[in-house]
């Protein structure tokens, strides 16, 4: 299974919170009315989404790196900065 490849990011579209990938929309805000969530978790979802393709990358760098970290060797900064990018997009600030 592959997923849309690019970047994806959140944006406000016609007062609505959805996550897209140059003109593609991955997905629009993600309601259910009978649970009511906050403006704020709606974003928080939206954000987690966005950063899924950046977090799939490094974790594929970091299980390489544990089954055998000679293959790797000199990268760690690098996985560590994106490991760290990763976090700050998932968590909405950045």
């Amino acid at each position: 299974m592959k997923h849309t490849k690019g970047k994806w990011e959140v944006k406000q579209a016609d007062s609505k919170t959805v996550v897209v990938c140059g003109s593609m929309v991955i997905a629009s805000d993600l309601y259910d009315e009978n649970a009511s969530p906050s403006i704020e978790e709606i974003d928080a979802n939206a954000n987690l989404m966005a950063s899924s393709p950046d977090m799939l990358e490094v974790l594929k760098k970091c299980s390489k790196y544990f089954i055998n970290p000679l293959n790797m060797m000199g990268q760690e900064d690098e996985i560590m900065e994106q490991i760290i990018k990763a976090i700050i997009k998932a968590e909405g600030q950045g």
